[in-house]
């Protein structure tokens, strides 16, 4: 299975391949946690993409 962690601005996010252009990727930011599935060709892309939807769970009620 090809896995991919990395944090960026405090947010620890995991991506990991399902099957072809598909991705699941779980984060977590202090307490709030988030988890989906995103369409990708590749591994950077899938955690770009991840990365974007998950700004936006975990944005903190003051950004």
């Amino acid at each position: 299975m090809s896995t991919f962690t990395a944090t960026r601005n405090g947010i620890t996010i995991m991506v990991y391949m399902l099957s072809l252009n598909n991705w699941a990727y779980q984060a977590e930011r202090g307490n709030m946690y988030a988890r989906g599935t995103v369409k990708a060709s590749n591994r950077n892309e899938a955690f770009d993409r991840a990365m974007d939807v998950v700004r936006l769970e975990l944005a903190a009620p003051w950004n």
